[in-house]
Order: structure tokens, then sequence, then C-alpha cells
């Protein structure tokens, strides 16, 4: 019981502080580190916040039978989250680095692969 409260814990303060970070990357960079970043730190920031709620779904710790839902959940989130946060990045914010755009197409790609095989599973099981 006591093991579940303390993931559970955790994993509500990740996901919090993953909140955060997308909202208030400068703040809470600062905050942490004492200093401030510029445009690429704050996207990097968010990258780190998103995947911090992706960490947080992912260490929830569920019933027994649905304990591998939150693993799925939290990669699904984090792909999805990335992927689309980097296509905003490319679109809206005009990024151009080598990577971007093969790490969007991948991330969106694997993001809506997951969904699919998550709404799939609950399909059969509902």
């Amino acid at each position: 019981m006591f093991d579940r409260l303390l993931f559970n814990i955790s994993a509500a303060f990740e996901q919090l502080t993953g909140v955060a970070v997308l909202a208030l990357p400068a703040l809470i960079v600062g905050l942490l580190f004492g200093d401030g970043i510029g445009a690429v730190g704050i996207e990097v920031a968010r990258v780190l916040g998103v995947a911090l709620c992706a960490l947080g779904f992912a260490a929830w710790e569920s019933d027994g039978q649905l304990s591998r839902a939150g693993s799925r959940i939290g990669l699904c989130v984090y792909n999805s989250g990335v992927g689309s946060l980097l296509v905003y990045l490319g679109f809206v914010i005009g990024f151009d680095g080598l990577l971007l755009w093969p790490a969007a197409i991948f991330h969106v790609i694997v993001g809506v692969v997951m969904i699919t095989l998550i709404l799939r599973q609950r399909q059969d099981t509902g």
C-alpha cells in the first residue's frame, strides 16, 4: 500500500512539474538553475516538460490488470507530445535544425501508431 502511494505521489509530482515547465519554461529553469535561457533553451525545456508528463504516466501505479497501461500511455504521451511540439517549432517558430523534421516525423508516426494500438486494445478488452 505504501509503495503504491509513494509511486503515485511521485508520478503526480512529475506530471505537475512537466505541466509547469511546459507553461513557464524560462521561469522554472530560472528557478531551478538560477539563470535565464535563450529561445532554444526554452524549447528544450518544453521537451523536458513533455517527458516529465510522460514519465508521470509511466510511473503511475494502477491495479494489477492495468499495470502496463500506464507505461504505454506514458510513451504515447511522450511521442505524441514531442512530435507535436517539434512540428510547432518548425512551422510556427521557424526553427530549422538538421534533425528537427526527421525527429518530428518519427515522433508523430510513433505517437499515432501507439494511439491506434491503445484504442484497439481497449476495444478488445472492453
